[in-house]
């Protein structure tokens, strides 16, 4: 009877999606196990890793044999193709062959380790909480609140990633105000030089070299004193 009458309760018919949200759906977890015959039996365990091995050990012979045929066999010797009257290169029928043998033993026995020999039991591991301590986030609030109070020296991207940081972190207020103005005029930057390229000027090298300055400057007085010491003028 209650049943009944909560389905048709008003605030359910107002809202069909009330009495779904309110059963709880439990995880279904993972499908049963089904172990393999290497699971339940040992010999069959023992004859694929003998297969395996055997596997990985052929591909090392022919990884040697290619090496042995690659210096020993004459790049001009040709040899008959058996009923038939035509002929091929011996070098590279035994370097195709001993390379592609090596190669296709070292992955056949990597998957069948893999699919035999390999545990395939699910494992789920609970994910824990990564974040930060509040010192430590209070500590970046600051940090991006001082980068939004002195913008200059610092690229539009770290502009644009500290005032996102600080819009969706910080306490709101005049910084806010300021954090959504920065990010408009470098969306509004960025409109322009898009829609309206203009030539770059030798200001605008200087400033895109800006970071760089010290080297430069210390770069070209040395060059100089070197210059005025080859001349005799020092």
């Amino acid at each position: 009877m209650s049943d009944s009458t909560s389905a048709n309760s008003p605030e359910t018919a107002a809202n069909p999606g009330t009495e779904l949200a309110a059963q709880t759906i439990e995880a279904p977890g993972l499908p049963p196990h089904t172990p393999r015959q290497t699971d339940i039996d040992p010999r069959a365990a023992k004859r694929v890793e003998r297969q395996v091995g055997i596997m990985f050990i052929l591909s090392a012979v022919f990884a040697v044999l290619f090496v042995v045929f690659y210096l020993t066999l004459p790049v001009d010797k040709n040899v008959n193709v058996p009923f038939s009257t035509a002929t091929i290169n011996a070098s590279n029928v035994a370097l195709g062959l001993t390379f592609g043998l090596s190669i296709f033993l070292i992955g056949a026995g990597a998957i069948h380790w893999a699919k035999k020999l390999m545990p395939d039991q699910e494992v789920v591991q609970e994910r824990h909480l990564h974040a930060s301590s509040p010192e430590e986030r209070a500590e970046a609030v600051e940090t991006a609140r001082y980068i939004i109070d002195h913008p200059h020296g610092y690229s539009d991207d770290q502009l644009r990633t500290a005032c996102g940081f600080y819009m969706t972190h910080g306490n709101g207020g005049v910084h806010y105000l300021l954090a959504d103005q920065h990010i408009y005029a470098i969306n509004r930057r960025e409109w322009q030089a898009r829609n309206f390229p203009r030539p770059e000027t030798p200001a605008d090298v200087a400033r895109r070299f800006a970071h760089r300055w010290p080297e430069i400057v210390s770069w070209g007085a040395f060059v100089a004193v070197l210059m005025l010491a080859g001349t005799g003028w020092l």
